[in-house]
């Protein structure tokens, strides 16, 4: 079987977060380590904080719920990125900490437009989430404590 990490729901999920947060829990993250330290030309600086921030966006919750040493990495590189869009699906995070989910949204890039957060079960104020001066849409689905 096939593993992966993707921004939203991959086909085989069918739209069902527990099978999407069961396969992204099986994805190797030491494999996207190189892409922490990943140099780019000049010509393609613009897209590289974008790619990042792309891939620490997916890799986040899995880092999360592993507890890895790895999140402050991810989460810093999602803060700066420059995402205008993002889907966190904490699904698969039941044994993240209250402080690990503030530190997580602290680190969202202030560029975000849109932010859909689903599946969390863990305490978090809309104060953590202030920084977004440009949010215009905020989705919350299936989030048990705010």
């Amino acid at each position: 079987s096939a593993v992966g990490l993707c921004a939203g729901f991959a086909m085989v999920d069918d739209d069902v977060a527990e099978y999407k947060s069961e396969r992204e829990r099986h994805f190797p993250l030491h494999r996207l380590e190189p892409l922490l330290h990943l140099e780019w030309r000049e010509a393609e600086e613009a897209v590289l904080p974008v790619v990042r921030g792309r891939v620490a966006a997916s890799a986040i919750c899995v880092a999360a719920a592993e507890s890895s040493s790895l999140l402050s990495d991810w989460t810093g590189m999602l803060s700066r990125s420059r995402l205008e869009h993002l889907e966190l699906n904490m699904h698969g995070a039941i044994h993240l900490r209250d402080d690990s989910m503030a530190h997580l949204l602290s680190a969202l890039p202030p560029s975000l437009e849109r932010l859909s957060i689903s599946w969390a079960v863990h305490c978090f104020s809309f104060g953590e989430i202030s920084q977004l001066c440009r949010l215009q849409v905020l989705s919350l689905f299936q989030c048990r404590s705010l």
